[in-house]
Parts: C-alpha cells; sequence; structure tokens
C-alpha cells in the first residue's frame, strides 16, 4: 500500500509539472505583456511585418558584420558573452526576456547584432532569430524590433 501511494504521489506531481508548463506557454501568449514593454498583443498581420522588418534588416545574419572593417565592432569573447546570456534566459517556466533585451541592445550597432547571432550560432548550432521568434511573443518580438532598429549599420 505504501507502494501505491507513492506512486499515486509521483503521478500527481508529473500531472501538476506538465499543467504549469502548459499553462505558462498559454498566458505568455495570451495575456498582454503586463511589464509595461508591450501596451497590447499585436495582431498576426503586424507581427508578419514585425518579422519581415527584422528579416530584411540583415541585422540577425551570421555574415552581415563581415562587409565591415573591424572598427567598431566588439571583441569574439564580449559577443559569446552576450550570445551565452540570451541562452541563459530562456527558463522552463518562465523566460527573462529582460536579460534578452539587455543583450541585444548592448550591441551599438547592427554589425554589432550580427557578431552575437554568428556568437550563438557557432556556439549553439541554433539560428538567433529563429530562435528568438519561437521563444518570444509578438509583443516582445516587437519590442525587440524597436529597441534594434534605430541603431546604425555600424560604427
Amino acid at each position: 500500500m505504501f507502494k501505491l501511494e507513492n506512486k499515486s504521489l509521483i503521478t500527481i506531481v508529473i500531472i501538476a509539472i506538465v499543467l504549469l508548463i502548459v499553462l505558462n506557454s498559454v498566458i505568455k501568449k495570451i495575456i498582454p505583456d503586463i511589464t509595461g514593454l508591450g501596451s497590447k498583443l499585436i495582431d498576426d498581420e503586424e507581427y508578419k511585418k514585425t518579422v519581415s522588418a527584422l528579416l530584411n534588416s540583415n541585422m540577425f545574419s551570421p555574415d552581415f558584420y563581415k562587409q565591415f572593417n573591424s572598427i567598431g565592432l566588439m571583441p569574439r569573447s564580449t559577443a559569446e558573452t552576450w550570445a551565452k546570456q540570451i541562452r541563459d534566459a530562456w527558463g522552463i517556466f518562465n523566460d527573462d526576456e529582460d536579460a534578452i533585451y539587455d543583450a541585444l541592445n548592448q550591441a551599438k550597432s547592427w554589425a554589432q547584432v550580427s557578431q552575437i547571432a554568428e556568437a550563438y550560432s557557432r556556439l549553439y548550432q541554433q539560428d538567433l532569430l529563429s530562435t528568438l521568434e519561437d521563444g518570444l511573443s509578438g509583443s516582445e518580438i516587437s519590442y525587440m524590433w524597436n529597441l534594434l532598429r534605430r541603431k546604425p549599420r555600424t560604427l
């Protein structure tokens, strides 16, 4: 009887964890950003425009920065530090969006964002923009774009 109670308790705990994970992802997609970073959920059309603008900017291309001379580029170790901060910001129950924004905002130009994307790709064999699209909500992507779009292409 003791073993049956332990199995039941373990089953209940596993179900609770799964429900928390599902609930977290549902809340993240449905509830507007209450931190003040985004005033409303953006619709699909606005989201598509934002992602299209990000793609057209080329700043998340790991090769974009290579067209510029080394003046204004960050050291490789710095780009790796920011790439690691972005990777570490993803959590099981809660993501640290502020850490992602902070890491990207450390880049002073699109070329430096490209360096972070290149470091992320090299370290984790994943495309940074695709990772951000998969992990952030529409309003979070929009906020990120607003942080980055005013930066110069290079220094």
